[in-house]
């Protein structure tokens, strides 16, 4: 008799237990715990005691599931995040960035970071999207850097999981709440900057000439800074670097030999472009900045480390993050009738960079064996041949 009791002790309570010691349905139990309607005052305190008593700890996934479909009151809890098909987690530094503040603003706030999926992921791995289907997951999902350039997989995903914003990105119909930078207002101030210095042959590494929308906006900063100075928009001065280093490296390399008179200045639309476009700069015996100027549009940590240190154009990653989250809460606690839209603005950064422009370029120096030298090194190894377009660091064509 007492090893019988000892084992029942010692095994966690469940569901059944509360039910048949409270002398009530499993199902009046569930509506009991989760807070569900068409319970007795009476019956919810039995059931309430019962399971205070025997120790009962609802499951949580369990919980959000029976809220999910009783259409009882949601609070956040849990918070995934789903990343666009093709980036690399934890190697692209804006998006790395944006993820730290992220998880440490959920962790300020309570809750729990449920997961962090790439879409293709989701996608690849039935049982995972079995459970994104069951919205057992998490009780809400930031969509990161996803916006009208993957309408259709942002469309999906909503109906998906219930509740979902987008950081760092939006749709034009704004029939999502979504958070994001000003990035043509970062490319008008670093252009302006630049013209400002009396730049006016600014070449620009943009990610693809064919994007849209969201991921549009640092090259419309740089033409409407242009026209703001009277000065013409010349296409042969734009060049795709695929959101790549390899890839600005190569357009870099590119501009400058096959362009006359070279830029005097290179404005990039991030940040992990320049590290390319400074490579290139090196290999083709100039510097920076006495020979070409170049400015960016991020302010990742990294650029704060080159030689010489990158100007550019950022915004308060905390501020991002906490947006989303705030949009995100909103939603899933019902505080919001239609979706809204925060812009975040962004600031001028100005470091060794950039300089007014030489009044006659330089040719590229060159040792008697031929190859480059240059007294600015700096981050990767260079690359001297035109690489297959990688759209491993962001996904915005």
């Amino acid at each position: 008799m007492s090893s019988s009791r000892t084992s029942d002790t010692a095994r966690r309570a469940t569901i059944r237990d509360v039910a048949r010691q409270a002398c009530v349905s499993i199902k009046t139990v569930s509506r009991t715990m989760n807070g569900l309607p068409y319970v007795s005052d009476d019956v919810r305190q039995r059931v309430q005691a019962t399971a205070t008593a025997i120790g009962y700890t609802p499951d949580e996934r369990g919980r959000r599931l029976a809220r999910l479909r009783g259409g009882g009151v949601t609070r956040i809890e849990r918070v995934g995040f789903l990343l666009f098909p093709t980036y690399s987690k934890y190697s692209e530094p804006f998006f790395a960035e944006l993820m730290e503040e992220l998880d440490r603003a959920v962790l300020q706030w309570g809750w729990v970071s449920g997961f962090c999926h790439t879409l293709a992921e989701v996608d690849e791995n039935p049982a995972l999207k079995r459970r994104f289907a069951a919205r057992t997951e998490a009780d809400g999902v930031v969509i990161v850097g996803m916006g009208e350039n993957r309408r259709a997989d942002v469309a999906r995903v909503a109906a998906m999981v219930g509740h979902a914003v987008i950081a760092s990105n939006y749709l034009e119909d704004r029939t999502l709440s979504a958070a994001h930078f000003d990035r043509t207002q970062g490319a008008r101030r670093v252009m302006q900057h630049l013209l400002s210095l009396g730049h006016t042959r600014i070449a620009c590494i943009t990610g693809f000439l064919d994007a849209v929308s969201y991921n549009r906006l640092a090259l419309d900063g740089y033409k409407a800074a242009l026209t703001e100075a009277g000065v013409s928009f010349r296409l042969e001065l734009v060049r795709e670097g695929w959101y790549s280093v390899a890839g600005a490296f190569a357009a870099t390399d590119a501009l400058l030999n096959d362009t006359k008179p070279r830029p005097t200045a290179i404005f990039c639309a991030s940040d992990p472009m320049a590290l390319g476009v400074y490579n290139a700069i090196h290999k083709n015996g100039l510097r920076i900045p006495d020979d070409i100027s170049v400015a960016a549009c991020d302010d990742i940590r990294l650029g704060r480390e080159l030689f010489p240190a990158l100007t550019t154009a950022g915004g308060d990653k905390v501020e991002l993050a906490k947006a989303a989250l705030r949009l995100l809460r909103e939603e899933v606690d019902g505080e919001r009738a239609a979706p809204v839209t925060v812009t975040l603005p962004m600031q001028l950064v100005e470091r060794e960079s950039c300089a007014r422009p030489r009044t006659k370029m330089t040719a590229p120096r060159r040792s008697r064996g031929g190859k480059t030298v240059s007294d600015t090194s700096i981050g990767p190894t260079r690359q001297t041949s035109p690489p297959t377009p990688d759209r491993g660091m962001r996904d915005e064509s």
